[in-house]
């Protein structure tokens, strides 16, 4: 049996580029969940963020060539973390508090991405400089509208405070990956992978609690999935560089 498992487990491994394809093609197969009537829209979201993080596992460990260092197993840790909020989940029945446990797993989740971004040298903006920069301005202010004006109106009470809290994280998470002293390529990678991530978080209340769209399970897995395989790419590409092309913190001093 041990063998078996380990056959399967290198099988896996040695997959390369075409985690790639098999992660876009379970996506797609998404638009087929839809239609089906047997799980509630929370459950067939908490079933793609278990089986999309599982996949960039081993999509992570195949592509990262050398030894790990601490923002990998942060990265590891994150997705691993997101796998077991999204299973808890499936333990209930009530959208309100799937919403919630969620959200909580989520904020979790994402103090380890800024934790990684943070030992990579990104650092939160001094109050004049942030003021200078008008395209952060705008955007700050742009999500603040959002979700204080045409979200948090239509929550649940149970959900507000959780829902501000995250937010607040969110706006830190967006500012963070904007100051990553990395190349130009891996910069705008996390920056797409960060707007889909906030779009995708947007999407969810807004199906659940204000309009529900065509596709709406659909077009979040399409969202989500693509925010954080650019997210965990822009990582790894770090990650495996970081003796040669980055001044990165050493292990000792992040």
């Amino acid at each position: 049996m041990w063998r078996s498992f380990e056959k399967t487990t290198k099988l896996l491994v040695s997959m390369k580029k075409n985690w790639v394809v098999i992660y876009y093609s379970f996506v797609c197969v998404t638009i087929f969940a839809d239609f089906c009537e047997g799980l509630s829209f929370m459950e067939k979201i908490a079933t793609i963020q278990v089986i999309a993080n599982l996949i960039l596992v081993f999509y992570y460990i195949n592509n990262r060539q050398s030894e790990f260092w601490s923002n990998d197993w942060k990265l590891i840790e994150a997705l691993l973390f997101t796998i077991a909020a999204g299973t808890i989940i499936l333990l209930f029945k009530n959208e309100e508090l799937m919403m919630f446990i969620n959200t909580v797993g989520f904020y979790f989740t994402h103090s380890l991405y800024i934790s990684i971004f943070r030992n990579e040298g990104s650092t939160l903006p001094h109050y004049n400089d942030f003021l200078k920069n008008w395209r952060l301005l705008l955007f700050t202010l742009a999500g603040l509208v959002v979700i204080l004006v045409l979200v948090m109106p239509y929550l649940p009470n149970v959900l507000l405070i959780v829902s501000f809290v995250y937010s607040t994280q969110m706006m830190i998470l967006c500012w963070m990956v904007f100051f990553r002293p990395v190349p130009k390529k891996i910069f705008l990678e996390g920056i797409f992978g960060t707007a889909l991530i906030l779009l995708s978080n947007l999407w969810l209340p807004v199906n659940l609690f204000i309009y529900r769209f065509p596709y709406p399970f659909f077009i979040h897995s399409l969202l989500y999935c693509t925010a954080i395989f650019f997210v965990v790419k822009s990582i790894l590409a770090v990650n495996s560089n970081r003796y040669t092309d980055f001044n990165l913190p050493s292990d000792n001093q992040s």
